[in-house]
């Protein structure tokens, strides 16, 4: 996979998990959310991605740590 991540916030709804299974194997996908919780919501999409989707907690009203999740998506 040479394609940059695909950055999707509030990865653990509905669409989020939907848009990551739709990218699964074509991409890797670096999957926001804001909590301890909401990150262990998405253990069976990364198990299954073998590695392509990364989780990052982070506080959606931090902008440098909005933006620092970002860099290279």
């Amino acid at each position: 996979m040479s394609a940059a991540p695909l950055l999707v916030t509030g990865a653990n709804g509905h669409l989020g998990r939907d848009l990551i299974r739709a990218v699964s194997g074509s991409r890797p996908v670096r999957a926001l959310v804001r909590s301890e919780r909401a990150a262990d919501s998405l253990d069976d999409l990364v198990r299954a991605s073998a590695g392509a989707v990364e989780v990052r907690i982070v506080d959606y009203a931090d902008e440098d740590g909005v933006r620092q999740a970002g860099e290279g998506c």
